[in-house]
């Protein structure tokens, strides 16, 4: 290929898998994202209702 005569459809054609690569690695991005705020959710909860388990059991041992 000389310069100046455009891309080859080779080229044309890579820059396009390039492009649906990059989208699809930001959609897998964002949806690890969400699943990882979600099991930060689920930590949290199981973390407060240990916590509360914990207490509870320290006061009836305390009767």
């Amino acid at each position: 290929m000389t310069p100046g005569c455009g891309k080859s459809k080779h080229e044309r054609d890579l820059e396009a898998k390039l492009a649906e690569a990059e989208t699809a690695r930001a959609e897998l991005t964002k949806k690890l994202t969400a699943k990882q705020q979600e099991l930060d959710r689920v930590v949290q909860a199981t973390t407060e209702r240990q916590d509360a388990l914990r207490k509870e059991l320290e006061e009836s041992r305390n009767k």
